[in-house]
């Protein structure tokens, strides 16, 4: 049991700096507040709470994009994992996860755990996603 926790700690240390290295080495930086405006749009338009300018769908659609891209690459690298023998399991979606969770997973963490106004636009997406998806969709520790 232990050496899972130290496993899981290890990742999420890796997945929060590689954040910051990924951004920083890229000279892209998609922040956590980009995130969280894009996903208050791609919350209204998924629950039709109004009609959508193209403004509002395009930052809708970046954020469902986004979040897409982030699950399937996680999703891809779990697998390669596996095959070398490590299970890092940082977040366990459910078979039936739709992308209204995925948004209101990240929405809400953000709400429950806001970031310092001057910082906000530093903190890359990459960042709150994981943060996000690993408290909502938390996988259940096996018996050692």
């Amino acid at each position: 049991m232990m050496k899972t926790i130290i496993m899981r700690l290890c990742l999420a240390l890796t997945l929060f700096f590689a954040g910051f290295a990924s951004a920083d080495a890229a000279g892209i930086t998609y922040s956590a507040q980009d995130l969280h405006t894009d996903c208050r749009h791609a919350e209204a338009f998924l629950m039709a709470e109004k009609k959508q300018d193209l403004l509002d769908s395009l930052a809708g659609a970046r954020c469902l994009s986004y979040l897409q891209g982030f699950v399937a690459g996680y999703w891809v690298s779990e697998v390669l994992a596996r095959r070398v023998g490590v299970d890092f399991a940082a977040f366990c979606l459910p078979p039936d996860v739709d992308m209204l969770r995925l948004v209101r997973a990240v929405l809400l963490y953000l709400s429950l755990h806001p970031l310092p106004p001057e910082t906000v636009a530093a903190v890359p997406a990459e960042q709150l996603t994981i943060a996000a998806l690993a408290r909502t969709f938390a996988c259940a520790l096996p018996d050692e």
